[in-house]
């Protein structure tokens, strides 16, 4: 948590992908800040501030153009 009281997800080595196994996007590192007030009374993870460090994402046309 900051000195701001907004906590923070810390996550490294993140890999999405697909219903295939197919790898879509690698991020080495993926910090969230949340806001305090959405946990405390909305009792929700409101996101304020995604950073992603070192993304590679692979982008691939299907044969129909898509």
């Amino acid at each position: 948590m900051r000195s701001d009281m907004h906590p923070v997800v810390h996550m490294t080595d993140a890999v999405l992908s697909d219903a295939n196994g197919t790898v879509l996007a690698r991020v080495p590192e993926i910090e969230v800040q949340v806001s305090p007030r959405g946990l405390l009374f909305r009792r929700a993870v409101l996101v304020q501030q995604i950073t992603l460090r070192g993304a590679q994402v692979a982008l691939r046309r299907g044969e129909d153009g898509m």
